[in-house]
């Protein structure tokens, strides 16, 4: 019973190994807005799925706290797209980040974690008959409170 208790331990153990993934860095960081409190940061990294067969480019975005207190941001990502008729123009809820930052910290989403998974932009969209291409990335409405 210890056998194969310990064998399927082993399975799925080398299965979580197996399914997790790693992004490719293809680009160094490069600021997209600075200010006296906040430096939000870019670059793109490419997310190789062998298990699945899925190669996609995304822009992670990173978060640096200048200060030494708590801060709440929040902004809208609006993102530009080349060769989409359909591609929506209005920020909303899809576009919208808030979170909290600790003093002094530099947050860089992890693209296997969930509920960080906002925090990287296709480079292109392929649910799209023509393949729209990121063009830019621009941060609108930026707001930041400092707490503590």
């Amino acid at each position: 019973m210890k056998k194969i208790f310990f064998s399927l331990l082993l399975f799925f153990c080398i299965g979580s190994v197996l399914a997790q993934v790693t992004p490719e860095i293809k680009s160094n960081w490069e600021t997209t807005l600075e200010n006296n409190e906040v430096e939000i940061s870019k670059r793109t990294v490419q997310v190789n799925d062998v298990a699945n067969g899925t190669y996609i480019s995304y822009v992670q975005l990173k978060y640096q706290n200048k200060t030494a207190k708590q801060l709440f941001v929040n902004f809208y990502i609006d993102a530009k797209y080349t060769g989409n008729s359909t591609a929506k123009s209005n920020l909303d809820d899809e576009d919208y980040r808030a979170f909290l930052l600790e003093p002094n910290q530099t947050f860089i989403p992890n693209f296997s974690a969930q509920n960080e998974k906002t925090h990287f932009v296709f480079k292109k969209l392929t649910n799209y008959t023509d393949k729209p291409t990121l063009t830019s990335i621009q941060i609108e409405k930026l707001k930041t409170t400092l707490l503590k």
